[in-house]
């Protein structure tokens, strides 16, 4: 005859960890078939341009001020091309400031750049993420000599192409936007300063009626490349 076993009831083990709850997501997370490929009409592509680093450089410290990457901040000035090619005077329409909750005084003393990012924007609207303590550029940028390139989207290099009404292709219009990095860091309001206009012989008028990417060329002096 065999002897009951007697199993008395013990504390419970202190030491041992409490099952943790799983997640439905997480599991439906596992059982994904992967990451959907970007269509090839979609995908980002290298492009080359021409300049010196430091230029280069000093575009990719630009975008840094309106938070952006350099790729996204090129792509931006290709998709809104029309405010490139436009009057001057656009810049001062009463229908964006008052989106911005701003007085022209307000608004004035913003940098160009920075004019240019909210007119097309709105209040809340997130810009593209800055990575941080990844290069001035990108992380898809590299530099050899005087040959800088970086990957940019289908619908930036189609805009950057729109520009070729005024004879100017993509390549060379970055290079203008490098060399013109002072002037787009200029406060708005410095276009119709009167110190601004009597150095490079132009009046209020003048500058108004003219396209910032006309007065860039304006103002571009080859002779600074040497």
């Amino acid at each position: 005859m065999k002897t009951p076993v007697l199993v008395m009831a013990g504390k419970p083990d202190s030491n041992r960890q409490p099952r943790k709850k799983v997640n439905p997501k997480s599991l439906e997370g596992l059982n994904r078939a992967g990451r959907v490929p970007v269509p090839a009409d979609q995908r980002r592509r290298g492009h080359a341009f021409r300049m010196p680093l430091d230029r280069w450089q000093a575009l990719g410290q630009l975008a840094r001020t309106v938070d952006l990457r350099l790729s996204r901040f090129i792509e931006f000035l290709g998709e809104n091309s029309d405010l490139l090619l436009n009057p001057i005077a656009q810049l001062w329409d009463d229908a964006v400031l008052e989106r911005w909750s701003l007085i022209p005084a307000q608004w004035e003393v913003l940098p160009i750049v920075e004019v240019l990012l909210r007119y097309r924007g709105s209040p809340g609207q997130k810009r593209s993420p800055l990575l941080k303590g990844k290069a001035l550029s990108d992380r898809v940028s590299t530099a050899k000599g005087d040959v800088q390139s970086i990957s940019l989207s289908p619908q930036g290099w189609e805009g950057l192409q729109r520009l070729n009404e005024k004879a100017m292709k993509p390549s060379a219009f970055v290079r203008l936007v490098a060399n013109s990095v002072w002037l787009l860091e200029l406060p708005l309001k410095s276009l119709t300063e009167q110190s601004f206009l009597e150095r490079w012989k132009l009046t209020a008028k003048q500058v108004q009626s003219m396209s910032l990417l006309d007065l860039m060329m304006c103002l571009h002096q080859p002779e600074q490349e040497s």
